[in-house]
């Protein structure tokens, strides 16, 4: 859907000197920014595209979430996590694994000192 919408949208874009204004295909940013992606998921889904097109419904799900799910209740580590993801969504911004990542860490420090 995001790439369709990449490759059949035009933006207008304001040319420096003249204000001249012309439509042009929007820029990956643009695109993150709309669908609040990173740019490196976009690279990849273009650079996937045939296979993602070609792929089964649910084919690539499963290939993809081969974890074990967890059944335990939520511990209060994973709880507060989710809250700050949660509150970075409603502002609008992006959730990269990295900070997903950094984010867990500092909790884990926090909730398990000795170890």
């Amino acid at each position: 859907m995001v790439l369709n919408w990449w490759y059949n949208q035009r933006v207008l874009q304001v040319i420096t000197e003249r204000q001249l204004r012309t439509l042009q295909i929007p820029l990956m940013k643009d695109i993150a920014s709309r669908y609040k992606v990173p740019i490196t998921t976009l690279h990849n889904w273009y650079a996937n595209e045939k296979k993602i097109v070609a792929s089964r419904k649910g084919q690539r799900k499963a290939l993809l979430n081969n974890h074990s799910v967890c059944h335990s209740p939520a511990s209060e580590l994973e709880q507060e996590l989710y809250q700050w993801y949660r509150k970075r969504r409603e502002e609008g911004k992006a959730v990269q694994r990295s900070w997903m990542q950094r984010q867990a860490q500092d909790s884990y420090k926090i909730y398990y000192p000795d170890m």
